[in-house]
């Protein structure tokens, strides 16, 4: 039952991904929508790690347990230590990923370039097979045979949920299953209110949960930062007032990433969780002293860095220089050149400057001089205006920049300048890759995600060095 649930699950979610294409009415409209499918297709991939460890570790097993036992120790203990006239024990805790496990619901997703949709998860709910956590059911037994109170407080919603969730307790044998026990969202996803009506009644023993969200610490909405702080302040009630469950695959602490996470495309919430990582290696370490000690390095404090085919962006900061990120790259169809001529798909190695930034819609936010293009727009290929931005509406000889998607988000490298030489090349660009391909006739390509991040964090005097080895970095 299960697997032809999730089958239809998938096949509904490629249907509609089919009709929105077959919906498109032009090739930019294809494209895009091509984009925006890769796009949402890499960011659910990325949970196929923490679905594998979840569904399958040993390890994921064990803190299931170790948070249960933690459970039953402090039950134990409140009961012994139960007060005479004191309000009777209680015990709140979350459902999703704190009781039920929705692995399959979360791994329906992962390659079918469609994103979350409310009503395949209702429906899920509502099929009400999913299947309990190691060591719930034993625990909550045990709960309730000591005489405690348990509140499920969570944000599955009242009326389309509630009756689902019940059925799928009641096949688990999980105790309490009714409209009593079950707080669930009604309008807002704010839990505080719910935890304030029970602890007017009961002695809260310990809550339980797979985000901060689910206990008593106002974390709610909260940035990343702050969210941490709270955590530091509150870390002796760890283990014992509150029980937190491992759940990397979603939750509040993946919205904290970014200001109105939700609202981000595909492209910009991958670009969010690439930002929050931190890493090091001795090939970092030895870029950061050679660019330190470039020629280049002495002109900007910004330099955009490509060898073998990868892109960074570094930051001289405090007289120190320190890489931002780092994404994978493309470049000419025939490799790198030293010495470049027009035509010969190569991307000519050197350092140059950044001239501008361009695109096909309004500034995301640069703060480089940006140029939107317009119908009119052309790199030109004119003996006389040679490599550079011209405005024609009667049509000159060169790249008709509003014909390439690619260039929705670009920059103009400053290859071929002061001089300029005809025939050398012209229209060399850092731009978003193309569909299906990494290559192009000579820029340097990144995935569109990528580019807006470096625009947005870019600036006037930028440069980039493109060199085959790390070690050419001393040339520049």
């Amino acid at each position: 039952m299960r697997k032809k649930f999730l089958k239809s699950v998938a096949f509904g979610l490629s249907f509609v991904f089919a009709n929105n294409f077959c919906a498109a009415e032009t090739v930019q409209e294809l494209n895009a929508q091509s984009e925006k499918y890769y796009a949402i297709e890499k960011l659910y991939n990325e949970n196929v790690m923490s679905l594998a460890w979840m569904n399958t570790s040993a390890e994921y097993r064990a803190l299931c347990y170790q948070a249960y036992n933690a459970v039953k120790m402090q039950v134990d203990n409140a009961v012994k230590n139960r007060k005479r006239n004191g309000k009777p024990l209680a015990i709140v805790l979350d459902v999703d990923e704190t009781i039920l496990l929705n692995l399959p619901h979360q791994a329906a997703f992962v390659g079918t370039g469609v994103a979350y949709q409310r009503q395949s998860w209702v429906d899920w709910c509502n099929a009400a097979i999913a299947s309990a956590m190691p060591g719930a059911v034993d625990c909550l037994q045990y709960v309730d045979s000591k005489g405690v109170e348990i509140f499920y407080v969570s944000n599955r919603h009242v009326d389309t949920e509630l009756e689902g969730t019940i059925k799928n307790f009641e096949k688990l044998g999980l105790p309490q299953a009714d409209k009593n026990h079950m707080l669930f969202k009604n309008n807002t996803s704010y839990k505080q209110p719910r935890f304030d009506e029970i602890s007017k009644n009961y002695e809260v023993v310990v809550y339980m949960g797979d985000n901060v969200g689910d206990f008593p610490l106002e974390t709610y909405n909260k940035n990343t930062s702050e969210r941490n702080n709270i955590i530091d302040k509150n870390q002796n009630n760890f283990g014992t007032k509150f029980i937190a469950f491992p759940n990397p695959v979603y939750g509040a602490w993946e919205e904290s990433l970014a200001t109105n996470y939700k609202k981000l495309s595909a492209a910009e919430k991958e670009s969010a969780r690439m930002n929050a990582l931190t890493s090091w290696s001795s090939q970092q370490n030895k870029i950061e002293n050679l660019l330190a000690n470039s020629a280049t390095a002495q002109k900007t404090n910004q330099i955009i860095l490509v060898v073998d085919h990868t892109l960074s962006l570094w930051n001289k900061i405090d007289g120190e220089w320190q890489e931002d990120f780092e994404t994978y790259c493309g470049y000419g169809r025939n490799g790198l050149s030293w010495n470049r001529t027009a035509g010969d798909g190569t991307t000519p190695i050197g350092a140059f400057p950044i001239l501008y930034s361009f695109g096909l819609g309004n500034n995301p936010g640069t703060e480089m001089t940006y140029k939107k293009i317009t119908p009119n727009s052309y790199l030109s290929a004119e003996s006389s205006t040679y490599n550079t931005w011209v405005e024609s509406s009667y049509g000159i000889s060169g790249e008709h920049l509003i014909e390439y998607y690619q260039y929705q988000y670009a920059m103009n490298i400053g290859f071929n300048i002061n001089p300029t030489v005809v025939g050398k090349g012209a229209a060399i660009f850092l731009h978003c890759k193309s569909l299906g391909r990494w290559t192009s006739a000579g820029c340097v390509t990144v995935p569109e995600n990528y580019m807006l991040d470096l625009l947005r964090k870019s600036h006037n005097g930028e440069w980039i060095i493109i060199v085959p080895t790390v070690e050419d970095i001393s040339n520049y």
